[in-house]
C-alpha cells in the first residue's frame, strides 16, 4: 500500500532539546508521579503535550520512545545541517545521510553515535572523543532501547523509573554541543535547556486544567531560528537550499 498522500517536513530540532529537558524535570517533581499512584480510568494523568487516560507504564513507554527518537533525529538533523554548511556534500554522503543504517556500523548505536557524526569529523564519533559514554549507550541500547522497539514495553508505574535513561540522553545532548556549535544556526546553548528559562526547577499546578497554559509555558522559551535544509532527491546536492526563519512554538494543544 502506498503512502503517498503523507507529508512530511523537517522536525524542529531545538523542540526535541526542549521536550527531553522537560521530561527530564517532571519526572522528579512528586506532584506529576503522585497521578501514577492513583491512576483510574476515567482521570487521565496530566502532563506536557497530552492527557493520558491509558496505563501509567504505556504512557512512561510512549515517553521514552520518543525521546530515544528524538535524539536519533537530532544528531542525524545536525550532522546534515553541517555537512552543508562545511560544503562537504556529495551524491555518496547525500545518500547516506538519508539512511544512517546504509553507514554499515554494528547496530543502531554504533551508526548513530559513531558513523554518522565522523561524517564531520573521525574525532568526533562517540567511541573516539568518550569510550566510556559510548560503552554506557551501548549497553543502553541493548537493554532499553531495542525492547522498547521490538514488542517489549514499561511495566513500571513510577515516572522516576525513567530517570538513568533520561540522564543518559542529557549526557549524549551534552555530548553532540563538544563537537557541534549551534550558535552559527541560533539556537541556544543545550545545557541551558536542562535548567529551565529562570535557573528554576519545573513546577506542576496542583490544578490539572492550568498545567499547559502556566507550568509549562511560563518555564518554556518561545523556540525560533528553526534551520530547515532541502534533502529531496531530486535536488542538486551542492546546491542544497538553508531556509532559516523565526518562529514560536506553543507548549499547549
Amino acid at each position: 500500500m502506498s503512502n503517498s498522500t503523507l507529508k512530511f517536513i523537517n522536525i524542529p530540532l531545538v523542540n526535541l532539546v526542549q521536550e527531553c529537558a522537560t521530561y527530564y524535570h517532571l519526572i522528579q517533581d512528586d506532584q506529576f508521579c503522585a497521578q501514577f499512584k492513583s491512576a483510574k480510568a476515567d482521570v487521565p494523568i496530566v502532563a506536557p503535550y497530552i492527557r493520558w487516560y491509558g496505563l501509567p507504564g504505556d504512557l512512561l513507554t510512549m515517553i521514552l520512545q520518543r525521546q530515544i527518537l528524538g535524539i536519533e533525529s537530532y544528531i542525524s538533523g545536525i550532522v546534515v545541517m553541517e555537512v552543508v554548511r562545511k560544503n562537504l556534500v556529495t551524491p555518496d554522503i547525500t545518500k547516506k545521510l538519508k539512511d544512517p543504517f546504509s553507514f554499515g556500523g554494528r547496530g543502531t548505536a554504533d551508526n548513530y553515535y559513531n558513523r554518522l557524526p565522523a561524517v564531520l569529523d573521525p574525532n568526533n564519533s562517540l567511541r573516539q572523543s568518550n569510550p566510556d559514554l559510548w560503552q554506557e549507550t551501548r549497553q543502553f541500547y541493548k537493554d532499553v532501547r531495542n525492547p522498547l522497539f521490538h514488542g517489549k514495553h514499561i511495566f513500571n508505574d513510577d515516572p522516576k523509573a525513567l530517570l538513568p535513561p533520561l540522564e543518559l540522553l542529557k549526557q549524549l545532548y551534552a555530548w553532540i554541543e563538544s563537537w557541534f556549535d549551534g550558535s552559527v544556526w541560533g539556537h541556544p546553548r543545550i545545557t541551558n535547556r536542562w535548567t529551565g528559562a529562570t535557573g528554576s526547577d519545573f513546577r506542576i499546578k496542583p490544578d490539572p486544567a492550568k498545567l499547559l497554559g502556566s507550568a509549562v509555558a511560563r518555564s518554556t522559551p518561545p523556540f525560533a531560528r528553526i534551520a530547515c535544509v532541502s534533502t529531496e532527491s531530486g535536488s542538486d546536492p551542492i546546491k542544497t537550499k538553508l531556509a532559516c526563519r523565526s518562529r514560536r512554538y506553543r507548549s499547549e494543544y
